[in-house]
Order: structure tokens, then sequence, then C-alpha cells
């Protein structure tokens, strides 16, 4: 970065009360987000998720380890006639897991999407409305999430929170991401002649695997 560049960011953060120091501190505090939510696995809230979720015209899976993923994933393929091909986030989690030589992994960027499965990992379930949280980070682009026509998302248990208050309180207290997406069901909307139209602004069909905590 050049000189005057930096002078003028430095000036920035000057009048915002920020220093180099407080920005660095902030982007660790990011980095201990996802192990700070998960928590016991409170069995009524886990229900009251999933039938919200169900309301909101969702479906959902309950599996007993990750390394089932790649089966899940099939099966959602065949139900709906969908090829194997699929984007995932960058996240070691979704690399180490038994893909077989049938899958075709794409790229994470915009022009690899349309008619692919997206895969990806959510930050949290929300109790109280059947939503799904998601950040925006390098490793899983925001556009997994509304570029799709299909998305699955998978879920540990123990990331389910009461409210959204309840999120917002946990995220504050360890440093909030850059973007939190919140998403109820099935992309949806209704300006058109007041019928209702799916995909419209994210994925048709959304499903949640379920892990264990």
């Amino acid at each position: 970065m050049n000189g005057s560049k930096e002078a003028i960011l430095e000036r920035i953060r000057r009048s915002q009360g920020n220093t180099k120091r407080d920005l660095e501190t902030a982007r660790q505090a990011r980095k201990a987000i996802a192990p700070v939510l998960p928590k016991q696995v409170d069995t009524q809230e886990q229900a009251q998720f999933l039938g919200r979720l169900e309301l909101a015209g969702a479906s959902w899976e309950q599996l007993a380890g990750a390394s089932e993923i790649p089966q899940a994933a099939a099966r959602f393929c065949s139900e709906h006639g969908l090829p194997k091909r699929i984007v995932l986030g960058d996240h070691a989690f979704f690399r180490d897991l038994p893909w077989d030589s049938e899958w075709e992994c794409l790229s994470p960027q915009p022009q690899y999407i349309d008619g692919a499965l997206a895969i990806t990992l959510a930050l949290a379930g929300i109790a109280e409305t059947g939503s799904l949280a998601t950040t925006s980070t390098p490793e899983q682009p925001t556009t997994l999430n509304f570029l799709p026509d299909q998305q699955l998302v998978v879920l540990p248990a123990g990331r389910i929170v009461d409210s959204l208050e309840t999120l917002w309180g946990r995220l504050r207290a360890s440093g909030l991401p850059r973007t939190v997406n919140l998403v109820t069901g099935p992309s949806r909307t209704a300006d058109i002649e007041q019928t209702i139209q799916l995909g419209a602004h994210g994925p048709r069909q959304l499903h949640v695997i379920l892990l264990p905590s």
C-alpha cells in the first residue's frame, strides 16, 4: 500500500478512535467466533427450530456424523433429478469428507454456481424463527447463499440458539464478523401480481443437515 493511501486510512482510524492494533485485535476475535457458539444441545430449542424451519418451507434430516454428508447430498441430488455437481466452501471440514469420484466439485465463483448444488456451513440456527445465520468469509463467500437454486446447509446442533438477541449477544462478546446473513426458508417473493415465486433472491430448495453437537 502506498504511503498516501495508508496516511488517509490512518486518519480515518484515528477519527473513529481505532488503531492498527484495535483492527488486528478485532480480526483475531472474529477467528474465535466459531468456537464460542457451540454449546450443549437443548432438545426443546432444537425441536422448535426444526418446526419453524419446516413452516418456512425448508426440509431437514439428522445425520449421525459429518462423514455421512456425501451420502445425504447424493440422496438429495437423486430425489430432485440433479447432477452430482457441487460447490463447497473452502473449509477443511468439507475437503476431508469422503467424496467419491462421481462428484464434480466446482469453484465457488459465480460463473460456476449455476446448476450446481451448494453445500455450506451455518454459523447458527435460531429456534424462535427457524432462521439460519451465515457469515461471509474467504472460505465461504456470500454468493453461495444466494446464487444456487439448491442449497444444503450443515448445522451442528450445538449452534442452535433460542433467539436472535442471544446470537447477537454472543457475537458481540467474541467480535462481530464482516457480514451476517439471516435466511429463513427458500427464497420467495410476491412482488409480481401477488403470486408467490420461489428462487427470486436465493435458493428454490433449502435442505438442512443437522449434525450432533
